[in-house]
């Protein structure tokens, strides 16, 4: 196995994306929605016995990151929702050019994303039907993107709660 780090400042400093990871030559990076825009990340493969063996991109590349341009109100950590019922989810606007957004919901700590609605009128707010065939759990998320650029987001700062 191996351990792969990146960098956004041209290896100065190294965060983990994941060790003991089977080499294998590939792996699927999911990159993080909230990491900054850069034009100077690298990755490093490295041992996981000996960190003397180890590579590193030779060339730097580029992440254009997430911009928040929504504040979400609530769901917003720490809600207690159950199927079957509607809830509205309210947001406010930072960048206000904004007219539609798409709405997501997670339930694995936004792992994956699963939509609510597209192209949304931008009024800061939305009632939520949350369908029955929601799986309950304790690790839900919201999370708004302008319909137009999905670098424009907000996601819930907490967990909340679908029963």
């Amino acid at each position: 196995t191996i351990d792969l780090y990146y960098s956004a400042d041209n290896g100065l400093s190294w965060n983990i994306i994941e060790l003991a990871v089977k080499n294998s030559g590939k792996y699927n990076w999911k990159i993080n929605e909230n990491m900054k825009s850069s034009n100077q990340y690298k990755i490093k493969v490295q041992s996981n016995v000996n960190s003397n063996i180890f590579d590193v991109s030779d060339g730097s590349f580029s992440i254009d990151g997430a911009k928040q341009a929504f504040n979400i109100i609530t769901p917003n950590g720490g809600d207690l929702f159950y199927t079957g019922t509607s809830t509205f989810i309210y947001w406010e606007n930072i960048i206000k050019n904004i007219d539609k957004v798409n709405i997501y919901y997670s339930i694995d700590n936004g792992a994956n994303w699963i939509v609510i609605s597209e192209q949304v009128d931008n009024t800061g707010k939305y009632n939520w039907p949350i369908s029955k065939s929601v799986k309950s759990s304790r690790k839900c998320l919201i999370k708004i993107t302008s319909s137009n650029n999905s670098r424009y987001i907000d996601t819930s700062d907490t967990v909340f709660r679908i029963k």
